[in-house]
């Protein structure tokens, strides 16, 4: 290897795969978590607050995909702060973007397990908590350990399935919606005496 060869990262992930990553990223878990309390809070107005909240953090991605498009060298946030605002401004940016997908995959986690003594009672509550989270986040590292092409095809299956909850959701709400508006249309005759 010459002086001015540097290595390169595999770029093995692919559209789709970078896609499942973006699905994943956007469709968290608290868009299964949240909706309940919004509702409750606003009423409503909740569907009109999800699609401004939507607006308003659709400009974030838009600004990294313009600001990643300057750049061939990996790093995210770290490495287009630090080029623009030095290294002591990068390293803060880095080190706040390691805090919060630490606790957003800690917080992601909790949720499931929530979830899941929801559906199943008997695999959480005490100590079944921390198995239940050992075995889910420690096949996610055991994925990721086997390659970045592994670790790629379980997002494409998590975003399909977050995906297609996401649809059955929508699908079985406008479904019950339609039935509750025909069954309230329907006129009872009276009862004859």
């Amino acid at each position: 290897m010459s002086a001015t060869d540097r290595p390169e990262l595999v770029r093995s992930i692919g559209r789709w795969g970078l896609t499942a990553l973006v699905i994943n990223g956007i469709i968290g878990s608290s868009i299964y978590g949240l909706p309940s309390t919004v509702s409750a809070t606003l009423g409503a107005a909740a569907p009109w607050a999800w699609a401004a909240a939507a607006l308003l953090i659709g400009v974030i991605p838009a600004c990294f995909a313009e600001v990643a498009s300057r750049f061939r060298d990996a790093g995210g946030p770290y490495l287009y702060v630090r080029q623009t605002f030095g290294p002591y401004a990068g390293l803060q940016t880095g080190w706040m973007a390691y805090l919060a997908r630490l606790t957003a995959s800690a917080s992601n986690a909790n949720l499931f397990v929530i979830y899941l003594g929801e559906f199943a009672p008997g695999m959480t509550g005490g100590m079944r908590n921390a198995v239940v989270l050992t075995v889910l986040l420690g096949g996610l590292c055991a994925v990721n350990s086997r390659g970045v092409g592994e670790g790629s095809k379980v997002s494409g299956l998590l975003a399909s399935a977050k995906l297609g909850i996401f649809l059955a959701s929508i699908v079985s709400a406008a479904v019950g919606v339609t039935l509750l508006a025909a069954m309230s249309r329907r006129v009872v005759p009276p009862v004859a005496a």
